[in-house]
């Protein structure tokens, strides 16, 4: 159910320079850091084609970002797929432009304080980390190394965190429990991403209480997934309507968790491109 998001293009110059979507234009380099608060009022990231665009939104001084998800939001879902809806916003830069998974950058953490308007009106996925593979993607829902390598989503009330690897025909996964409409909570996730399995380690935090490890396996999707993944958050899935407010959205660099064993380079992974 969980596939992937084709961003938007702008198509001039001047496009490019009046966007409020994007966070910075005159970086070459792939966008990896984020860390935004909403607190200056403006529109971050890269959102999918909506019937109602996210907005900031201001409450009791606090700014954030809204996200409405609406039945019709159908950008890149194939027709085959009548009831899945896509409402999200990619908050780094896309996959195919993730840098490769190195020493210097394989530990890192990804958060944001998410809150839900509705107890079961608001099913699908809201937090995504998507990981590429080189050559691009082999067709919607193929398991072909491309895919969310670790997803929240929500089902009747209850948040669930899940662990996608071998070509997302295996997984990790944790109920976090019921999660009620109306109240922030805040889920994180650190990793070093390695294929390396003395090496791969997920941790899954809900509110800063640390809710499951997952060590002794390659911590990426398959064996073709070798770049950093990106973010993105919003509404994905069947029937994925409703609304999300989310903020304090962070992807970066982390000195943990420490793997198992002193990092090395993996044996089993033979890089040839940057993309």
């Amino acid at each position: 159910m969980l596939q992937r998001i084709v961003s938007f293009a702008l198509p001039t110059c001047f496009a490019l320079m009046s966007a409020p979507w994007l966070s910075d234009v005159s970086s070459v380099q792939a966008q990896t850091n984020v860390n935004y608060d909403f607190e200056d009022g403006l529109l971050r990231g890269d959102p999918t084609k909506m019937q109602v665009p996210p907005k900031i939104v201001s409450e009791n001084g606090n700014e954030f970002m809204r996200i409405t998800g609406s039945a019709a939001d159908k950008e890149a879902v194939p027709k085959k797929h009548p009831n899945r809806n896509r409402s999200t916003v990619r908050f780094t830069s896309p996959y195919s432009s993730m840098p490769i998974i190195s020493e210097a950058n394989r530990r890192q953490t990804y958060s944001a304080a998410m809150r839900f308007h509705d107890n079961t009106g608001t099913d699908g996925v809201v937090f995504e980390l998507f990981q590429g593979a080189p050559g691009g993607e082999k067709g919607y829902g193929n398991r072909n190394g491309t895919g969310p390598v670790v997803i929240f989503w929500r089902s009747d009330g209850h948040v669930f965190f899940r662990a996608n690897y071998a070509n997302e025909t295996k997984w990790d996964a944790v109920d976090l429990g019921s999660i009620p409409a109306g109240s922030w909570h805040t889920y994180t996730v650190k990793a070093v991403w390695s294929h390396d399995p003395s090496e791969g380690r997920i941790e899954v935090y809900l509110d800063g209480k640390l809710r499951k490890t997952i060590a002794g396996r390659d911590s990426m999707l398959g064996p073709q997934s070798n770049s950093l993944p990106m973010l993105k958050l919003g509404l994905y899935g069947d029937h994925a309507v409703g609304v999300i407010d989310v903020d304090n959205v962070q992807a970066l660099p982390s000195i943990s968790p420490t793997p198992r064993v002193a990092l090395r380079a993996p044996t089993n992974v033979r890089v040839t491109s940057g993309q």
